[in-house]
Parts: C-alpha cells; structure tokens; sequence
C-alpha cells in the first residue's frame, strides 16, 4: 500500500475498533451498512434527528474523515499536506492528458517522478527514457483512480 494511501486511511486496529461499534449499534444493517443501503435513512439519536448515510461500513471505517453518523466513533486526523498533494497530483495529471509525450518537457519529468517517488514509497530516479515516463504516469494515474475509488 502507498504512503499518500496510507496517510488517509486508519490503522487495522482503529478500523476494528469502528467495526466492532459498527456491530452493535441497533442501525447496522445485515447488508453491512448504517441504516438503508446507499439512501441511508433519518433517526433519533440522543434526543437529536440525524440522517445515516447508507454505506457499507466495511469501506467507510477504513478513512479517517469518515465519522459515525449517529456519533458513535470520530473521524481520525488526515494531514493537509496529504490533501494538498492529492490535488496537485490530480492537476498534473490532468495537464498531462492533453500532452502528447514528445512535449512533456524536463521539469515535467522531473515532478512526475517525486510525485511518483511520494505515492509508491519508492525512490525511482528520473529517466528520459519514454517508456519509463510513461510507465510511471500510467502508475500514477492507476494510483489516483484507486484513490478516488476508496474516498
């Protein structure tokens, strides 16, 4: 698993910690979700109405900005710099859709491989060799979608 991927998710022992709250709570569903699946549903919790969400709690106690809906665990600390590097990656990447490969120029190369370097905990040198360039973009777009499929 990445390091940015990492950054945002919980330990194993939080998640199961949230699971276990999760397996008590008269909300959770025998789908594996709190209250109705996917369109959740309105409560009373504490003398409070709150809506819960719906998901699949297997997925969302993996996050640390995910949090109990009917208050029961909080969200974890994300650090902004993650954030802000998951944003600047997608930018990037988005940049480099409308750039045919003979115009990605050096500084370019040169970012993609620390971006590459920060997402795969890894400590790939920069390379002018094209296939390796664009072996490394298709890693990082892989990446971004994979983290965008688990926000």
């Amino acid at each position: 698993m990445n390091s940015l991927f990492k950054s945002i998710t919980v330990s194993k022992e939080i998640r199961q910690e949230r699971l276990n709250v999760c397996f008590g709570c008269e909300f959770f569903t025998a789908l594996g979700t709190c209250g109705m699946p996917v369109i959740g549903e309105d409560v009373e919790v504490g003398g409070k109405k709150v809506h819960l969400c719906g998901c699949v709690m297997a997925v969302k106690t993996k996050f640390k900005y995910a949090s109990c809906d009917a208050g029961k665990w909080k969200k974890a600390q994300i650090q902004l710099g993650d954030v802000n590097t998951v944003r600047k990656i997608r930018k990037f990447l988005k940049k480099l859709d409308y750039l045919p490969s003979s115009k990605i120029s050096s500084a370019m190369v040169m970012e993609m491989y620390s971006f590459h370097n920060q997402t795969h905990g890894s400590k790939t040198k920069n390379s002018n060799c094209t296939p390796c360039i664009l072996q490394a973009i298709h890693e990082l777009k892989t990446w971004s979608n994979q983290i965008e499929g688990n926000a």
